[in-house]
């Protein structure tokens, strides 16, 4: 499918913004920002042209065919406009506009200098004419529609991953928001040098930063450029003109160490009792088994909520605290007889409850569950599975080893229920398919 036409434009002898560029201290430097709302001209070809009832794919298509239906005559310099795209306009003085690089979803990752067609597209579920309004066939999957666009419209499914391992990249630069943040989760992490992303947040939220590449982030401030013009939307612009600024007046090398570099910005990492996911007690006990040797549960939860934070309530530290001892719960002292009485009176409802009711015997199935995630961790770390998967592999080796099916097994929506519950404390992480449905991985 040929690509958008564009316009000839007569050469200018205009001085351009490399020709200024501090390119001796910022060489090896790369900058990935967002487009803006705020144009200069209309747009020609607009997302919610596309209809409804569509899978991604079928999206796809006729989103290219408006494409290239129309003429690319402009470009991100002529078109973008707003206080945020006027902080990039200053970064592309500093380190020259070639090393600039605008995420949009329309139209993939352009250059400064790329000619686009005037478009209208977004895929936030808060704004009319939305992605999810159009691609109702199947979940719009936003890092999913960000290897497809740039595939079909710039040659590379994982275009970011490109600069970071380009030969003559030191560092790339991430400055988005929150939002435009989700379509690069995928491209970031397909990457060999990860090490070279500095991901700048303003203040100590990472929450919108993947898990994996956490490390990589450069904290600011927020009082470091609460006296520069702009507003909260381009926030992470300023951040990042503050931080090449620093670079280009020597503080700090280009290529130094994230380390380094966080360090001529503040200390804003987390401290002790900052961590970036509330753990369960069973992370927590895997991280300091040291607590166990406390004689009352409750100062053990204390010291615990000391070192990591929020870690849930009492009551399920408890329960983990009496497991990991091997020790039951001791009751308070009670009248056994007047006890045993009491459950006589409603043995007949409980016993018709239970049988009407079996549950999943998760004790067994967590045992089991283990033995098969450390045996994708030894031999096929990369592997994904759902519910089903794990329901199979569980008969299977219980058939094969003589030992007897846990109760509730053959209850795949109570198996479903189990790893929603329960896939962080087993080191998984969840994730919807393209599908719909639910996957897992090993962190």
């Amino acid at each position: 499918m040929p690509r958008p036409k564009t316009k000839s434009k007569p050469n200018t002898k205009t001085k351009t913004l490399d020709q200024t560029a501090n390119t001796s201290t910022t060489d090896g430097l790369l900058l990935v920002t967002c487009c803006t709302s705020t144009r200069t001209v209309p747009p020609r070809v607009r997302g919610s042209d596309l209809g409804a009832g569509l899978t991604m794919a079928q999206a796809l298509d006729k989103w290219l065919e408006l494409l290239d239906a129309d003429v690319a005559d402009i470009t991100p310099m002529q078109l973008y406009r707003g206080v945020g795209f006027h902080t990039v306009t200053k970064i592309a003085d500093l380190i020259g506009k070639k090393n600039v690089r605008v995420l949009t979803g329309g139209q993939g990752l352009l250059t400064l200098d790329t000619k686009i067609v005037p478009y209208d597209f977004t895929s936030n579920k808060n704004h009319p004419g939305n992605m999810l309004e159009v691609v109702n066939e199947e979940p719009f999957v936003i890092p999913l529609w960000w290897n497809m666009i740039n595939g079909a419209l710039r040659g590379s499914t994982t275009p970011v991953a490109d600069l970071l391992d380009n030969d003559d990249t030191k560092i790339v630069i991430i400055a988005l928001n929150q939002f435009f943040m989700k379509y690069l989760h995928d491209d970031m992490l397909s990457a060999r040098h990860i090490d070279r992303l500095r991901i700048v947040v303003v203040g100590k939220s990472r929450s919108n930063v993947p898990t994996q590449l956490r490390q990589q982030v450069l904290q600011v401030q927020k009082s470091a450029v609460a006296g520069t013009v702009g507003n909260r939307n381009d926030i992470s612009h300023r951040a990042a003109l503050l931080f090449i600024r620093k670079i280009i007046a020597g503080d700090v090398s280009v290529d130094a160490s994230v380390e380094e570099h966080q360090a001529i910005l503040g200390d804003l990492s987390p401290g002790a009792t900052e961590h970036l996911a509330q753990l369960t007690p069973h992370q927590v006990f895997t991280r300091a088994p040291d607590l166990l040797k406390y004689d009352a549960v409750e100062v053990a939860y204390q010291e615990a909520r000391r070192r990591y934070g929020a870690i849930g309530g009492i009551i399920a530290f408890r329960a983990a605290w009496y497991t990991q001892k091997g020790s039951p719960h001791a009751a308070a002292e009670y009248d056994s007889g007047a006890a045993s009485a009491a459950l006589e009176a409603i043995r007949t409802t409980l016993s018709t409850r239970m049988a009407k009711h079996a549950g999943l015997d998760s004790d067994a199935v967590w045992e089991l569950t283990s033995i098969f995630v450390d045996l994708l961790r030894r031999e096929m770390s990369d592997a994904r599975f759902n519910a089903a998967d794990l329901q199979s592999w569980v008969v299977a080796y219980c058939r094969s080893t003589d030992r007897k099916e846990p109760r509730g097994i053959d209850n795949l929506h109570k198996i479903g229920q189990f790893l929603v519950g329960s896939h962080e404390a087993l080191g998984l992480e969840k994730f919807k398919s393209q599908g719909g449905g639910v996957l897992y991985s090993l962190k």
